[in-house]
Order: structure tokens, then C-alpha cells, then sequence
């Protein structure tokens, strides 16, 4: 998802990664995985792979053995790879006929079109792996929502059936997967001027790295300015 928004900040989020903090409550990397741990109540009886962030083979292995176990209804965090690509899957979810459910769980209150690229990124890599899937979900928070005493998840969050959405973007896919491996086997990052692809569809953690040579009247489009304010 990196590599859409801008090659560089694929390239050094790769080999020369800002340092990882620990997010807090209240922030949005906060608030966000707060969200998806409370989304898991949707699936009852689900397993989740908790293994460490960067054991990935670990991860791949325990994914494979609960596909392989028909009593187990949803798997959280499951690791699949394809064609180069590792993907941590929010909840998948086994369905009767022995096909499968792709859930995303998003903090958002709509639907946003980063969304829908990375379920078709996600698509790509199960069906890369052989497992047939009926349909692509989004889930997010209702804006319509009023808590009670105790949450209620079946109606603190909408479930969206996206799998129209993202059929004309699974053709892209294999193409963008070749191009950003074409990044990452440079040694040195690209070139690529700082503008608006900075802050969309997220400001990027190497803003100030990008503009640190930057002179101070350098001219920044306005847009630039008042986020900057």
C-alpha cells in the first residue's frame, strides 16, 4: 500500500524504515487496531495468528494448518503469500460451502477507494493460494451508531459486500506487484519530488526527511502549505 501512494516511501519503508513506536490510545494507528481487536466478536469461535510481527514463516504455517481444520470458523490476522506479496488478513472466514470470506476491518465510517485497493491486492494473494472465495467484505464503523451501556459490535459496525468494486482492479494488480519489485531491486531510492501524493491518501512519516534539503522559501503547492499549518 506504501508503493501505491509513492515508490520512495515504499523503497525506505523497506530498507530504511522510520523507527516503530508503539501507538498510542487516542491516535489513529491507536484507535485503529483497537477497532479490529473489538471487530473479532463478529466471528465467534474464530483463532488468531499472534505470532511475532516478523516470524513470518511461523505465521504462514500455523494460517496453513487452520484452513486445513474444517472446525475452525475464521481465522484473524491469517498469513498467505503470493507472487512476492504478504498479506495479514483481518478475518477469514470460513463459509458453509467450503469457500471462503475476505473481511476488512477499517476505522473509517465509509468506504474509501484505498480500501478497495488494498482488498484487491488481498484478493489476488488468496486466490493466488488456491482458496476459492465467495465474496470481499468491508466492515467499518456506522456513523449511525449510539452506544448503549455495553458495545454492541453487530451494530457498531456496517458490513459492506464489496466484490463488485474491486473486479476491475484485480486486472492491475499483477502489474503493480512487478513494478514496486522493480523498485525495491534498486539499491538506491528514487527520485521523486515531494507534492501532493505526500498526504494521499496518508501524510507519509518521511515528509520531513524528503524536505530536510529542501530551502525554506521552497515553493510547496498551497495545498501543501495549510496542511503543513
Amino acid at each position: 500500500m506504501a508503493g501505491l501512494q509513492c515508490s520512495k516511501k515504499l523503497w525506505q519503508t523497506v530498507y530504511d524504515p522510520e523507527p516503530v513506536e508503539e501507538p498510542l490510545p487516542g491516535t489513529v494507528k491507536g484507535m485503529g487496531i483497537e477497532v479490529g481487536i473489538k471487530a473479532r466478536l463478529l466471528w465467534p469461535g474464530g483463532v488468531l495468528i499472534d505470532t511475532p510481527h516478523d516470524d513470518y514463516a511461523e505465521a504462514i504455517r500455523r494460517t496453513n494448518a487452520l484452513i486445513a481444520d474444517s472446525t475452525v470458523p475464521a481465522i484473524f490476522e491469517a498469513a498467505l503469500v503470493h507472487d512476492g506479496l504478504l498479506i495479514r488478513v483481518d478475518a477469514l472466514e470460513r463459509l458453509p460451502d467450503r469457500r471462503w470470506r475476505l473481511n476488512e476491518v477499517k476505522s473509517s465510517t465509509r468506504i474509501k477507494d484505498e480500501h478497495l485497493e488494498e482488498l484487491a491486492l488481498q484478493t489476488y494473494v488468496i486466490a493466488g493460494n488456491g482458496l476459492e472465495l465467495a465474496d470481499v467484505h468491508l466492515v467499518f464503523i456506522s456513523d449511525k451508531y449510539v452506544r448503549d451501556e455495553e458495545i454492541d459490535c453487530n451494530t457498531l459496525f456496517c458490513r459492506e459486500d464489496v466484490s463488485e468494486d474491486i473486479i476491475d482492479l484485480l486486472s492491475e494488480v499483477p502489474e503493480r506487484i512487478a513494478s514496486m519489485h522493480g523498485v525495491l531491486c534498486s539499491t538506491e531510492a528514487p527520485d521523486i519530488r515531494p507534492s501532493r501524493h505526500c498526504f494521499q491518501p496518508h501524510d507519509c512519516e518521511f515528509w520531513e526527511r524528503c524536505t530536510s534539503h529542501k530551502p525554506k522559501d521552497f515553493p510547496y503547492p498551497a495545498y501543501l502549505d495549510r496542511r503543513l499549518r
